[in-house]
Order: structure tokens, then sequence, then C-alpha cells
């Protein structure tokens, strides 16, 4: 009996909008970050539109805590008009692997755990900026730009 390789199989999920935030005081980052972390990419944030819920799912790392938040239209108008005027965004349709599913990611900080729910491997992004740059060339669409 001849082995044959397992097929490779990939499912498209949803479409995740990545945003990124300018810094708004080069002060409030610790001393390491302030030195490679460009001014326009500081931070990242994900959020995805669900019907089943009728509303936006709002992720962010925040430091010390992970939120995750439900946000209704209004809520979001005011996200899309600030991340138009100061900060970037790009949507990104996550493809994952259902065997490798889990993969843990550290140090946990908005990078990371940005990649970890997009199921993105093979990336070397450290910096928001960085990141903004390898979805792009994965395919990710650019919403707004700085």
């Amino acid at each position: 009996m001849a082995k044959t390789k397992k097929a490779a199989k990939k499912f498209r999920g949803e479409i995740w909008y990545v945003g990124f935030r300018p810094l708004p005081k080069p002060k409030l980052l610790p001393r390491p970050w302030r030195w490679f972390i460009s001014k326009q990419f500081s931070h990242c944030m994900a959020f995805r539109y669900d019907h089943k819920i009728d509303g936006w799912l709002f992720v962010e790392w925040a430091g010390t805590c992970f939120h995750v938040e439900v946000w209704r239209g209004h809520q979001m108008d005011n996200l899309f008009a600030w991340l138009k005027r100061d900060g970037a965004l790009i949507s990104f349709e996550v493809s994952f692997d259902p065997d490798n599913i889990v993969k843990l990611r550290m140090p946990f900080y908005c990078v990371s755990w940005v990649k970890h729910l997009l199921g993105i491997r093979r990336c070397a992004a450290v910096t928001p900026k960085q990141l903004f740059c390898a979805l792009k060339k994965r395919g990710g669409s650019v919403i707004f730009e700085p």
C-alpha cells in the first residue's frame, strides 16, 4: 500500500479588521519600546462584524488585560472615523489549518496576540508597523493608511 501525503486542508475564515493607532505621547511607552516603535504605529487592535449578534466584536490587548466587547453601529462609526483621521486600517481574511489551531506566542502583547488571532505563522513582525507591512504582503487590503 503506497503512502500518500495528507492533503493540506485550509479553511477560509472571517474577515478581521486590524486597526493601528498612532503614539499619543512618546513618554507613555516604556523605555525600550520608545526606541523602535513608529510614531504612526504604536498599538494594534482587531475587530470583525458578527451577524449572529448583529454587532462588531472588538478585541484589544490593553497592557495587562484582554478586552473583548460587542460594539454597535455608532461606536464603530467613531472608531472608523478616528482610524481614518489618525491611524491605519487593514482587512485580512483568516485562513487556518484545523489540525494546527493552538500555538501560543510569547511574550503576550498587542502584535503577538493579533498574529495568533489571525492564525499567522512564520512571521517575524515584532512592532505594529512590521505587522502592518506583513499583513499587506500576505494579501491584506489596506483601507486607511497614514
